[in-house]
Protein backbone atom coordinates (compact mmCIF):
# COMPACT_ATOMS: atom_id res chain seq x y z
CA UNK A 1 0.00 0.00 0.00
CA UNK A 2 1.45 3.18 -1.25
CA UNK A 3 1.96 5.80 1.76
CA UNK A 4 -0.38 8.21 0.27
CA UNK A 5 -3.15 5.96 0.44
CA UNK A 6 -2.31 4.81 3.61
CA UNK A 7 -2.30 8.48 5.11
CA UNK A 8 -5.87 8.97 2.88
CA UNK A 9 -7.68 6.05 4.76
CA UNK A 10 -6.25 7.14 7.78
CA UNK A 11 -7.25 10.26 7.27
CA UNK A 12 -10.74 8.83 6.53
CA UNK A 13 -11.07 6.71 10.20
CA UNK A 14 -10.00 10.30 11.52
CA UNK A 15 -12.78 11.99 10.33
CA UNK A 16 -15.38 9.29 11.16
CA UNK A 17 -14.47 8.97 14.44
CA UNK A 18 -15.52 12.81 14.65
CA UNK A 19 -18.73 12.68 12.99
CA UNK A 20 -19.73 9.48 15.06
CA UNK A 21 -18.96 11.35 18.12
CA UNK A 22 -21.64 14.11 16.58
CA UNK A 23 -24.61 11.89 16.24
CA UNK A 24 -26.38 11.19 19.22
CA UNK A 25 -26.67 15.21 19.58
CA UNK A 26 -30.56 14.17 20.01
CA UNK A 27 -30.08 12.79 22.90
CA UNK A 28 -30.18 14.90 26.40
CA UNK A 29 -27.31 16.52 27.76
CA UNK A 30 -25.58 15.69 30.98
CA UNK A 31 -28.52 18.11 32.81
CA UNK A 32 -31.62 16.68 34.25
CA UNK A 33 -34.12 16.23 32.22
CA UNK A 34 -37.06 16.02 34.24
CA UNK A 35 -38.78 18.13 35.91
CA UNK A 36 -41.11 17.89 39.56
CA UNK A 37 -44.07 19.02 41.12
CA UNK A 38 -44.76 21.51 44.04
CA UNK A 39 -46.09 18.47 46.36
CA UNK A 40 -43.20 15.84 45.15
CA UNK A 41 -40.41 16.00 48.19
CA UNK A 42 -43.48 15.49 50.48
CA UNK A 43 -44.93 12.72 49.18
CA UNK A 44 -42.18 11.02 47.50
CA UNK A 45 -40.87 8.68 50.79
CA UNK A 46 -44.53 7.69 51.26
CA UNK A 47 -45.03 6.41 47.23
CA UNK A 48 -44.34 2.67 48.17
CA UNK A 49 -46.65 0.81 45.71
CA UNK A 50 -47.07 2.17 42.01
CA UNK A 51 -48.96 1.13 39.28
CA UNK A 52 -47.74 1.69 35.90
CA UNK A 53 -50.29 2.59 32.97
CA UNK A 54 -49.45 3.03 29.05
CA UNK A 55 -51.02 6.22 28.07
CA UNK A 56 -49.86 5.97 24.54
CA UNK A 57 -47.13 3.80 22.79
CA UNK A 58 -46.89 4.31 19.47
CA UNK A 59 -43.94 2.48 17.19
CA UNK A 60 -43.63 3.32 13.44
CA UNK A 61 -41.45 1.32 10.71
CA UNK A 62 -39.27 4.05 8.82
CA UNK A 63 -38.54 3.05 5.33
CA UNK A 64 -35.24 4.24 3.01
CA UNK A 65 -37.09 6.99 1.70
CA UNK A 66 -38.38 8.24 5.46
CA UNK A 67 -41.90 6.58 4.92
CA UNK A 68 -43.74 5.65 8.16
CA UNK A 69 -45.64 2.72 8.61
CA UNK A 70 -47.63 1.79 12.14
CA UNK A 71 -46.53 -1.63 13.50
CA UNK A 72 -49.21 -3.04 15.52
CA UNK A 73 -46.76 -5.83 16.56
CA UNK A 74 -43.83 -4.18 17.45
CA UNK A 75 -46.78 -2.08 19.23
CA UNK A 76 -47.62 -4.94 21.39
CA UNK A 77 -44.02 -5.99 22.12
CA UNK A 78 -43.02 -2.73 23.30
CA UNK A 79 -45.85 -2.51 25.63
CA UNK A 80 -45.46 -5.06 27.19
CA UNK A 81 -41.68 -5.00 27.50
CA UNK A 82 -41.82 -1.11 28.48
CA UNK A 83 -43.95 -2.07 31.27
CA UNK A 84 -41.43 -4.95 32.65
CA UNK A 85 -38.94 -2.76 32.44
CA UNK A 86 -41.00 -0.21 34.58
CA UNK A 87 -41.84 -2.46 37.02
CA UNK A 88 -37.76 -3.23 37.27
CA UNK A 89 -36.97 0.37 38.00
CA UNK A 90 -39.09 0.70 40.41
CA UNK A 91 -38.19 -2.37 42.24
CA UNK A 92 -34.68 -0.74 42.46
CA UNK A 93 -36.27 2.15 44.22
CA UNK A 94 -38.02 0.19 47.13
CA UNK A 95 -41.50 0.50 45.36
CA UNK A 96 -43.98 -2.01 44.79
CA UNK A 97 -44.79 -1.65 41.08
CA UNK A 98 -48.46 -2.68 39.65
CA UNK A 99 -48.46 -3.15 35.61
CA UNK A 100 -51.67 -2.57 34.50
CA UNK A 101 -52.50 -3.26 30.53
CA UNK A 102 -54.18 -0.18 28.52
CA UNK A 103 -55.76 2.82 30.40
CA UNK A 104 -57.61 1.29 33.31
CA UNK A 105 -61.20 2.66 34.18
CA UNK A 106 -63.42 3.02 36.95
CA UNK A 107 -65.34 -0.04 37.96
CA UNK A 108 -67.93 0.36 36.10
CA UNK A 109 -66.43 1.39 32.55
CA UNK A 110 -64.26 -0.50 30.47
CA UNK A 111 -61.36 1.77 29.62
CA UNK A 112 -61.00 5.28 30.85
CA UNK A 113 -63.55 8.00 29.95
CA UNK A 114 -62.71 10.49 26.61
CA UNK A 115 -62.82 13.23 28.79
CA UNK A 116 -60.55 11.71 32.02
CA UNK A 117 -57.89 11.07 29.05
CA UNK A 118 -58.31 14.46 27.37
CA UNK A 119 -57.44 15.85 30.91
CA UNK A 120 -54.19 13.64 30.88
CA UNK A 121 -53.02 14.71 27.16
CA UNK A 122 -53.72 18.12 28.21
CA UNK A 123 -51.91 18.50 31.33
CA UNK A 124 -48.85 16.20 29.40
CA UNK A 125 -49.01 18.77 26.46
CA UNK A 126 -48.98 21.86 29.25
CA UNK A 127 -46.12 20.62 30.80
CA UNK A 128 -43.87 19.68 27.36
CA UNK A 129 -45.29 23.51 26.17
CA UNK A 130 -44.59 25.69 29.31
CA UNK A 131 -41.71 23.43 30.45
CA UNK A 132 -39.82 22.33 27.77
CA UNK A 133 -40.37 24.13 24.34
CA UNK A 134 -41.05 27.86 25.76
CA UNK A 135 -38.90 27.62 29.01
CA UNK A 136 -37.55 25.19 31.70
CA UNK A 137 -38.25 25.85 34.85
CA UNK A 138 -37.71 22.70 36.80
CA UNK A 139 -40.75 22.97 39.55
CA UNK A 140 -44.70 22.63 38.53
CA UNK A 141 -48.07 22.71 39.66
CA UNK A 142 -50.47 20.56 37.90
CA UNK A 143 -53.40 17.88 38.90
CA UNK A 144 -55.24 15.31 37.34
CA UNK A 145 -58.39 15.97 39.23
CA UNK A 146 -59.81 12.42 40.22
CA UNK A 147 -58.58 10.45 36.99
CA UNK A 148 -56.13 8.50 39.07
CA UNK A 149 -58.56 8.23 42.26
CA UNK A 150 -60.57 4.97 41.05
CA UNK A 151 -57.60 2.93 39.47
CA UNK A 152 -55.59 3.53 42.69
CA UNK A 153 -58.06 2.71 45.08
CA UNK A 154 -58.53 -0.52 43.14
CA UNK A 155 -54.64 -1.22 42.66
CA UNK A 156 -54.07 0.60 46.67
CA UNK A 157 -51.23 2.19 44.68
CA UNK A 158 -50.33 5.50 46.16
CA UNK A 159 -49.26 6.74 42.85
CA UNK A 160 -49.58 6.18 39.15
CA UNK A 161 -46.98 6.34 36.74
CA UNK A 162 -48.48 6.98 33.11
CA UNK A 163 -45.93 6.40 30.32
CA UNK A 164 -46.15 7.34 26.38
CA UNK A 165 -43.50 5.99 23.85
CA UNK A 166 -42.70 6.54 20.31
CA UNK A 167 -40.08 5.25 18.25
CA UNK A 168 -39.50 4.91 14.74
CA UNK A 169 -38.15 1.78 13.69
CA UNK A 170 -35.74 1.57 10.75
CA UNK A 171 -35.89 -1.06 7.89
CA UNK A 172 -32.29 -2.47 6.45
CA UNK A 173 -32.94 -0.25 3.55
CA UNK A 174 -33.48 2.80 6.08
CA UNK A 175 -29.79 1.80 7.78
CA UNK A 176 -27.98 1.47 4.36
CA UNK A 177 -29.27 5.47 3.74
CA UNK A 178 -27.70 5.97 7.27
CA UNK A 179 -24.18 4.36 6.57
CA UNK A 180 -24.33 6.23 3.14
CA UNK A 181 -25.16 9.20 4.57
CA UNK A 182 -22.17 9.24 7.20
CA UNK A 183 -19.79 8.14 5.27
CA UNK A 184 -20.94 10.57 2.02
CA UNK A 185 -19.70 13.53 5.29
CA UNK A 186 -16.46 11.77 5.85
CA UNK A 187 -15.40 12.00 2.36
CA UNK A 188 -16.68 15.20 2.28
CA UNK A 189 -15.54 16.75 5.27
CA UNK A 190 -19.19 18.00 5.71
CA UNK A 191 -21.15 16.71 9.08
CA UNK A 192 -24.08 14.38 7.89
CA UNK A 193 -26.58 13.05 9.27
CA UNK A 194 -29.47 10.77 7.92
CA UNK A 195 -32.16 9.62 10.89
CA UNK A 196 -32.52 5.80 11.55
CA UNK A 197 -33.45 5.22 14.69
CA UNK A 198 -35.84 7.82 16.34
CA UNK A 199 -37.64 7.48 20.35
CA UNK A 200 -39.25 9.59 22.71
CA UNK A 201 -40.44 8.43 26.08
CA UNK A 202 -42.48 10.92 28.42
CA UNK A 203 -43.40 9.75 32.18
CA UNK A 204 -45.92 11.06 34.20
CA UNK A 205 -45.84 10.28 37.97
CA UNK A 206 -49.45 11.30 39.60
CA UNK A 207 -50.39 10.95 43.43
CA UNK A 208 -53.01 8.72 43.70
CA UNK A 209 -55.36 10.41 46.23
CA UNK A 210 -54.93 13.99 45.11
CA UNK A 211 -54.12 13.72 41.48
CA UNK A 212 -50.79 16.06 41.95
CA UNK A 213 -48.48 16.07 38.71
CA UNK A 214 -45.45 14.86 40.90
CA UNK A 215 -42.59 14.36 38.46
CA UNK A 216 -42.33 14.33 34.36
CA UNK A 217 -39.46 13.93 32.77
CA UNK A 218 -39.09 13.82 28.74
CA UNK A 219 -36.63 11.94 27.60
CA UNK A 220 -35.36 11.67 23.84
CA UNK A 221 -33.06 8.65 21.90
CA UNK A 222 -31.68 7.76 19.05
CA UNK A 223 -32.83 3.71 20.47
CA UNK A 224 -34.21 1.24 18.35
CA UNK A 225 -36.80 0.45 20.39
CA UNK A 226 -37.75 -2.66 18.78
CA UNK A 227 -35.02 -4.32 20.12
CA UNK A 228 -34.99 -4.87 24.01
CA UNK A 229 -32.05 -3.78 25.06
CA UNK A 230 -31.90 -0.41 23.09
CA UNK A 231 -35.47 -0.25 25.06
CA UNK A 232 -34.06 -1.39 28.03
CA UNK A 233 -31.58 1.24 28.41
CA UNK A 234 -33.97 3.74 26.81
CA UNK A 235 -35.86 3.50 30.05
CA UNK A 236 -33.35 3.27 32.43
CA UNK A 237 -32.31 6.16 31.26
CA UNK A 238 -35.22 8.23 31.68
CA UNK A 239 -35.79 6.81 34.91
CA UNK A 240 -32.25 7.84 36.38
CA UNK A 241 -34.02 10.91 38.81
CA UNK A 242 -37.69 9.13 39.19
CA UNK A 243 -37.83 8.99 42.99
CA UNK A 244 -35.12 10.55 43.61
CA UNK A 245 -34.27 13.62 45.78
CA UNK A 246 -35.26 16.76 43.91
CA UNK A 247 -32.44 19.42 42.91
CA UNK A 248 -33.43 23.14 41.74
Amino acid sequence: MSPSLSHAQSSVRGRARVLLALLPLAAPACGRTDRHGVAYEGRRAQLKRIAIIPASVEVKTMHADESLERRPDLIAQVLDRSLDYLAAELRTRGAEPVPLKGPILPPAGHGVPEPSLAKLHAVKHDILEKHYVQGDARVFNYSLGDLCVPTAAAHNADAILWFFITGDVPTEGRKAVKAATITGGVLTTTPMYAHADRAVLLLLLADGESGDVLWFNRYPGTEDIAEPDDLHDLIHDACRNLLLPATD
